[in-house]
């Protein structure tokens, strides 16, 4: 009997190009300073909330953000400029050279994805990069209710 060869791939860093290190303290900064509060207070603010755990936990999205505008007194616009700058840095931009490659994998083994993630995640990666044109399956932490080591 003949085994299907497969390749796993992450996302973020790998089949996204962007600095997963960094970008998340930036935008916390970024928006630190957009509110008006002190540093300090920010992240109090933050830990009063009690935001929902959003990378192992599905439809936790609208809790979260919702929490999150009222401790940091955001309107509805507001809250929407902050979580689409959020995606925009979250996704990155897509290595165009893996994601043909994985493609170009198919005829010869499975490819998959395995990776961290936080919800709403499938649907804005799906929207920008379409990975479920090459992928199956695709396990996102979220959904699984597990973080990869």
């Amino acid at each position: 009997m003949s085994l299907r060869k497969w390749v796993l791939f992450d996302i973020g860093g790998v089949l996204e190009v962007v600095d997963d290190d960094t970008w998340g303290q930036l935008f916390v900064r970024r928006w630190q300073e957009r509110s008006g509060f002190s540093a300090e207070e920010y992240r109090a603010r933050i830990l009063a909330a009690d935001l929902p755990v959003i990378d192992r936990r599905a439809d936790t999205r609208d809790e979260y953000w919702s929490k999150l505008g009222r401790a940091l007194e955001m309107d509805s616009n507001l809250i929407e400029a902050m979580q689409a700058e959020m995606w925009h840095e979250y996704c990155g931009s897509l290595n165009t050279e893996l994601f043909e490659y994985a493609a170009a994998l198919r005829p010869r083994a499975g490819v998959a994805i395995l990776s961290n993630s936080v919800d709403g995640a499938r649907r804005e990666e799906e929207r920008r990069f379409g990975f479920s044109e090459v992928f199956d399956p695709i396990l996102y932490s979220h959904e699984t209710g597990l973080l990869k080591p």
